[in-house]
């Protein structure tokens, strides 16, 4: 009967030494694939051109301030970075580098990598006001690193031109250098809303010389046709009278109603 039991203890000890030995291997099984994942995450800065942003420039950077262009360069992801754009269009701001992560989260490798390269800077971030609405003397407060020849030009373009409908406009009219418009874009918005337009069938010659792009050639061959065809009926109509690129004529029909 005690050789009985004794053997019963050490089926049970061994059945518990078993249960400790598979427990162990797991667990070493488990730190080994972690350690796998973790050496292939930690991959030195000169290994990154084998990875997906092959041949980017790493680069320090502010979210808030960077363009789309140098996002991309930085090797994220085309929906991403326009994701990261409308929302700072929609007045978004990533207030510490956790909150701009969080929101990259998606692209944990990349977070991964680059997150010793991002400074969010301290100054307070810029309330921007809507263009079509501010006073010269706002426009020229905004604007106080800018010339004043280009502040003056812009200011009134926009009041002969009944107002602005878009930065790509501005880059269109070739007027201004690039850096201004980029710090145009930084202190102010657009509001196509505000902007006013003009009944092409009922305009006076005054009220025509003010749409934008258009010549006073442009503007007798839109009055005649009208005189002799009661009218425009569609946009192409009156476009067939001028003598536009077709970029041009799509920021001009912005200003026109028919």
């Amino acid at each position: 009967m005690i050789r009985r039991e004794f053997k019963i203890l050490i089926s049970y000890i061994l059945v518990i030494l078993l249960c400790g030995v598979v427990v162990v291997v797991r667990r070493a099984w488990n730190n080994h694939c972690d350690n796998c994942w973790v050496k292939d995450c930690s991959i030195t800065m000169s290994e990154i051109d084998s990875l997906r942003w092959n041949g980017r420039v790493v680069f320090s950077f502010d979210p808030n301030l960077l363009d789309r262009d140098s996002f991309l360069l930085l090797g994220l992801d085309i929906g991403l970075v326009d994701r990261i754009v409308r929302y700072r269009n929609a007045k978004g701001f990533f207030k510490t580098k956790d909150a701009f992560f969080q929101f990259c989260k998606e692209d944990s490798l990349w977070c991964h990598h680059f997150e010793d390269f991002v400074s969010i800077s301290k100054t307070e971030r810029v309330k921007k006001v809507e263009i079509n609405k501010v006073s010269y003397s706002k426009f020229c407060n905004a604007l106080k690193t800018c010339t004043k020849k280009d502040i003056n030009r812009l200011y009134y373009w926009r009041e002969a031109h009944m107002g602005i409908v878009s930065w790509k406009q501005l880059y269109d009219l070739d007027l201004f250098p690039e850096n201004f418009i980029k710090e145009c874009s930084r202190v102010f918005y657009v509001d196509k809303e505000m902007v006013s337009c003009v009944d092409v069938n009922v305009a006076s010659y005054e009220e025509l010389r003010k749409l934008p792009y258009l010549s006073k050639q442009d503007i007798q061959c839109v009055l005649d046709y009208r005189a002799d065809h009661m009218g425009f009926a569609v946009a192409s109509e009156f476009f067939s009278c001028v003598q536009l690129s077709a970029l041009r004529c799509y920021f001009l029909e912005q200003y026109l109603c028919f």
